[in-house]
């Protein structure tokens, strides 16, 4: 997501995974995208079987 934020002339970081690094970003009015996996502990999903 960097890399194709960046090809479009965007500039993109990212953030300790903290809610505090979160609601700091959002108070400085920058936004921001967050990515949560939603998979089982022992299956995260975006996995793939080997």
């Amino acid at each position: 997501m960097i890399a194709g934020a960046r090809r479009h002339g965007v500039v993109a970081t990212q953030l300790p995974g903290t809610l505090e690094a979160l609601l700091r970003e959002l108070q400085a009015g920058h936004p921001v995208v967050v990515l949560q996996n939603l998979g089982l502990s022992w299956y995260p999903a975006g996995t793939t079987p080997c």
